[in-house]
Formats: C-alpha cells, structure tokens, sequence
C-alpha cells in the first residue's frame, strides 16, 4: 500500500516538474516586459540557490563540491544557467511563446547529436532519424516554412537565440555528464 502512495506522489511530482517548466516561458515573456532578461535570470537562481541551500542544510548535506569539479561546475553554471537563461529570456523579447517551447523540444536532439559527436556515444539509425526530424522541424520553426527565410538568412532574432540557448543547455548537459 505504501509503495501505491510514493508512487502516486512521484507522478505528482513529475507532473508538478512538467507544468512548471510548461508555464515558465509564459511567465518570462510577461515579466522581460518590466525586467531585464539578465535581473530575471539572476533573480531565478538567487531564489533557487537559497531553496537549495536550506535543503541542503536540513539535510545535513556538504555544501561544497570537491575541488576538483569547481572548473566544470564553473563552465556549466556559465552554459547551463546564465547564457541559456539570459538567451531564452532575451529571446522572449523578439519571438513568441510558442516559438520558444517548439523549439526547446529540439534540446533532446541536439544533445543526443552533441553526445554522439563529443562524447562519442553510439546512436542507432532510429536516434539518428529522430535528430534530423527534429533538426527539420526546429528548422521550420525558424524560417516560418519559407525558404526565402532560409536562403536570405532573415531568421527572427529571438528564434536564433532560442536555438543558442538550447545549444548552451547541450554544453550544459555533456558537462554534467563529466562532474
């Protein structure tokens, strides 16, 4: 009976984990219009480095990393958490909604390219398919279906930096994969 119960809460918490990521964007897009993206992104991990830290203390957990990993920790809290947030955030600016959840979906893909490419993880035709699908579709995302987008490389500035951003979240991601 128990194990019914942490399982219930583990989908409840995932689907609480989905919703807010879901929403996020949203609520970026309404507050880059009073913030900038850089006191939004620092605001965002101020709050969330104080939440962690007095779980961390309540759990009576190390609060430092070993030396050894503070360069890599250093260069993801770079990727991952400023150029990715300051990117997408400013991104917000230029672009829609809609296009910054469409093409985040692309991270999946660009990762697992990245891993294969850096890390040289072995992917299966399928994977590979996957990738391209998705590298069309992001692709479509940009250019609004139009070639004459394409070929005069008239992207929208903040379709650009959502793809920069998800590709500082793949740096992010392949680092992490090393601490």
């Amino acid at each position: 009976m128990e194990d019914t119960a942490a399982k219930r809460r583990m989908y409840l918490l995932l689907a609480l984990t989905a919703v807010i990521w879901g929403i996020q964007p949203l609520c970026i897009k309404w507050l880059v219009a009073e913030w900038s993206p850089v006191t939004i992104s620092a605001m965002r991990y101020i709050f969330i480095s104080a939440a962690l830290l007095v779980i961390a203390v309540r759990r009576g957990e190390t609060l430092l990393p070993p030396r050894h990993t503070m360069p890599a920790l250093m260069a993801m809290g770079m990727t991952g958490i400023l150029m990715n947030g300051c990117m997408q955030f400013t991104g917000l600016q230029y672009s829609t909604v809609t296009n910054c959840t469409l093409i985040a979906a692309a991270s999946p893909a660009i990762t697992a390219f990245f891993a294969a490419v850096c890390l040289r993880e072995r992917l299966n035709i399928i994977a590979w398919l996957g990738i391209a699908v998705s590298f069309l579709g992001a692709l479509a995302v940009v250019s609004h279906g139009s070639w004459q987008v394409l070929v005069g490389f008239s992207f929208n500035y903040g379709d650009i930096l959502f793809l920069l951003a998800q590709v500082a979240w793949t740096v992010y991601s392949i680092l992490a994969v090393r601490v």
